[in-house]
């Protein structure tokens, strides 16, 4: 978002939100920048696009799992006023899992029966793995 980061990024790549399938799981990719964008995120998007998924009148699922990705982790100050909002929204959609990254160290915590992965970076050597199954998903650091 810095300079003309978002104007670059949706020239060359598309949307900032948007959401994919992949056998069976539904990826949710949103921008919940805020301090360099200057706006609040799309929250509207992000719960149409979540309840969507799971309503199976939508005509698109089901899925084994909804998985969002978000630049900015729940636990950062600048996700702090929105913090219970994000969490009750994926609360209430029985989503287990959701991947951030802004830190760029690996860690993996639990918050109000939400797990919470960052991914880390190639200057610390790591990444995260996700392994997912119609049953569950495991999360692993991988160093090299």
């Amino acid at each position: 978002h810095l300079s003309r980061g978002a104007k670059v990024y949706a020239q060359m790549f598309g949307p900032l939100n948007y959401s994919f399938t992949f056998h069976g799981v539904k990826f949710v990719m949103w921008d919940n920048t805020e301090w360099e964008s200057e706006r609040e995120p799309d929250y509207q998007w992000l719960t149409e696009t979540i309840e969507a998924a799971k309503d199976p009148d939508a005509g698109s699922g089901p899925y084994h799992h909804i998985i969002p990705f978000s630049h900015i982790p729940p636990f950062d100050g600048q996700f702090k006023k929105n913090r219970d909002r994000f969490h009750d929204l994926l609360l209430k959609n029985n989503i287990t899992v959701s991947v951030h990254g802004h830190k760029h160290e690996f860690s993996y915590a639990t918050y109000r029966d939400l797990k919470f992965v960052t991914v880390g970076s190639p200057q610390k050597r790591n990444y995260a793995s996700l392994t997912i199954t119609p049953e569950e998903i495991k999360i692993s650091k991988i160093e090299y």
